[in-house]
């Protein structure tokens, strides 16, 4: 049983980082969305 909770905490962890890179991934491309709007003017001067 001990090795059981410790295979569901296993998992738990897994689940927990992968959310955290996608939390990532999501904040650089809304990032790359949003200079993506800008004039290409206004991004030649960043």
């Amino acid at each position: 049983m001990a090795r059981d909770v410790t295979m569901m905490f296993d998992e738990l962890k897994a689940l927990a980082d992968r959310h955290a890179e996608l939390h990532t991934d999501r904040a650089r491309l809304q990032t790359e969305m949003e200079q993506a709007r800008l004039p290409w003017w206004r991004r030649l001067f960043r």
